[in-house]
Formats: C-alpha cells, sequence, structure tokens
C-alpha cells in the first residue's frame, strides 16, 4: 500500500467519478483504474460500488477513507516536522484549542517569540478536548489549551491562570433576560443548545437530578452556529460567557448560571514529544506564563 494509491483512492472517493478524479490528479483514468484495484486486490475487500456514471464507498471504503485520511495528514505532518528543522527561524505550530475568549495570553506568547522565529506560521485546531487529545496523541498537533486536564500517564499537563464564568444565552426580548441569573428551574420547558462535552464535564453535575425533567434539544460544539438557532426562536444557549461578551449581537444577551459554574484551561502536551524548535519556545513560554 503507497501513499500515492491511497491519496488517488481519497480523491475518487471524494468526487464520486474516476474519470473526475482522473482529471483532477492530471493521471489517465486506467491507471487510477489499476490504483483502487490494487487497493482492493492487497485488502481482499471491494472498496467502490460502482455504477454507470459514478461511484459508491461501500463500509470498507469509508474505513479506508479515515484510515487514509489520518495517514495522509500524518504524511504531510511529518514532512512539514523535517523542513521545520532545516528553518531556524520558521516552522509550522499547531494548537489546538477549546473555544473560549481568553486566549489573549496565547496570541501574546506567539508575539512574543516571533522575533526569534520571524518565518513561523501557526496553525489553530478548534474541538471539543476528547478530538484535540486524540490528535495530541497521534501528533497530529503540538499543543493543546482545553478546559479538562489531561491524564497524566500520557501528557504533561499544567493549569492556566484563566477561568471561564458559564451564561445562559437567549435573545434579548425573552422573559428570562429579566433576570440576574439563570437557575436550572429557569430552565424547565424550555429547548437547550448545550456542548456535548460540557454536558458530560461540567453541566450534568450543575442540573443535577434536575438534568431528566429537562429538554436538552440540540448539541452544538461552535458558539456562533447555536446562536443562529437562539436568534430564531425560544432557544437557551449554555455557553461561556466570554464568548457572548466577544459578539457583538443587540439581539442576544446573557446571564449567569447560578449557583455560579467556572471552567479553568489546561495546557497540555504530550510526554516524550520532540517538538520543532518554534514549538518548544512556544511551550516554553505558556508554561512561563502559568507559573
Amino acid at each position: 500500500m503507497e501513499l500515492v494509491q491511497l491519496r488517488r483512492f481519497a480523491e475518487a472517493a471524494r468526487s464520486g467519478s474516476l474519470t473526475a478524479a482522473a482529471l483532477a490528479l492530471h493521471v489517465s483514468q486506467p491507471a487510477l483504474s489499476r490504483d483502487v484495484k490494487a487497493l482492493e486486490d492487497e485488502l481482499g475487500r471491494t472498496l467502490f460500488i460502482r455504477k454507470s456514471r459514478s461511484l459508491e464507498l461501500t463500509a470498507d471504503g469509508q474505513l479506508l477513507l479515515r484510515r487514509a485520511a489520518d495517514i495522509l495528514e500524518m504524511s504531510e505532518r511529518t514532512k512539514s516536522e523535517f523542513r521545520s528543522l532545516a528553518d531556524e527561524q520558521g516552522g509550522e505550530v499547531t494548537v489546538g484549542c477549546a473555544e473560549s475568549a481568553h486566549l489573549g495570553f496565547l496570541a501574546e506568547a506567539v508575539e512574543k517569540i516571533r522575533p526569534r522565529f520571524p518565518r513561523m506560521k501557526f496553525h489553530l485546531v478548534n474541538s471539543d478536548s476528547q478530538i484535540v487529545f486524540d490528535r495530541l496523541e497521534r501528533s497530529l498537533i503540538d499543543l493543546a489549551i482545553v478546559m479538562r486536564p489531561a491524564s497524566p500517564v500520557r501528557f504533561n499537563c499544567v493549569k492556566l491562570p484563566v477561568t471561564e464564568r458559564w451564561a445562559a444565552v437567549m435573545r434579548a426580548d425573552d422573559p428570562l433576560s429579566r433576570k440576574r441569573h439563570i437557575t436550572p428551574d429557569d430552565l424547565r420547558g424550555r429547548d437547550l443548545i448545550v456542548p456535548q462535552l460540557a454536558l458530560n464535564d461540567y453541566l450534568s453535575s450543575w442540573f443535577g437530578e434536575r438534568l431528566e425533567s429537562l429538554e436538552i434539544a440540540g448539541t452544538s460544539n461552535l458558539f456562533f452556529n447555536g446562536t443562529v438557532f437562539v436568534r430564531k426562536g425560544r432557544w437557551i444557549m449554555l455557553c461561556l460567557e466570554g464568548l457572548v461578551e466577544n459578539c457583538q449581537n443587540a439581539l442576544l444577551c446573557s446571564r449567569p448560571l447560578k449557583p455560579a459554574l467556572e471552567s479553568s484551561l489546561y495546557l497540555v502536551w504530550r510526554k516524550h514529544q520532540h517538538l520543532i524548535p518554534a514549538a518548544q519556545c512556544l511551550l516554553d513560554e505558556l508554561k512561563q506564563g502559568a507559573e
């Protein structure tokens, strides 16, 4: 199994057509067909259902597509790391982040090390903690800033001097907007949108026994997408208060939860991981700021 075969297979799956994929890859259609057939022979599985004008992935093909995406991303990551080792003033640094309004310390740290690494490029990957930990474990990102501590067996973890307060977001004309705080009882009978991971980690304990009587109508790990629903109806979204403060929208307002619910941020990196110089320098700067 070769990278070029996986790359061509992935393009065929994306295009849904050998003809379109061959054009995109600048190869002949017979050559592309041979690569797909070679993968099927090697794995002993059928990867596509071949129709008259299109291709459809089988269940086995969908599994290979997921694995191919991981392998190809790791390949590009590895090449990028070696290019970075040859560039003492550059490199690409990837940080997995929880969505937070209090990442100013990260921006300040990047700005502080830029004179030493003027050609450095940084990438922010926004996702929930579990996905970030998974990417960190596979060395697809260098560092992580998340809202829960990591396993001490696999990761190093430092608590950052930042605290996030949770709030309920609603339309400005919602009856609950007249209250100073929002309690679990206030949310009875309302359609709620919550971050999935926070429901498991934080909100379930805040709701307590009332959780079973509340209507969790949906989940959203992206603040902006959740506010679209809130603006359109009687939805209530629970999120970090700082995100609302940074959102200039006259239609929305937020009220803190009572009893107060707060979350901390943690700096996490994989144990025994060799970082490129720019990433190591950023890590050292963040650790110093956390002291």
